[in-house]
């Protein structure tokens, strides 16, 4: 996340937080934690397996 975007995000939490309407305050609680969740998948995924077409490459190559 770049600086100028975790900016707003601090932003918005602050905002939010001085909200005096506790559904907003849980919203933005489950929208982060899915944000959070979603990164947190995101960087457990393998690297894909090597296609067909870069062992043919370098096959033809040798």
């Amino acid at each position: 996340m770049s600086r100028e975007s975790s900016g707003g995000i601090l932003k918005l939490h602050e905002d939010v937080q001085t909200c005096g309407y506790q559904d907003v305050q849980v919203m933005f609680d489950m929208l982060t934690s899915e944000l959070e969740a979603a990164h947190a998948r995101n960087r457990k995924q393998p690297a894909s397996p090597p296609t067909a077409w870069s062992s043919r490459l370098s096959l033809s190559s040798a």
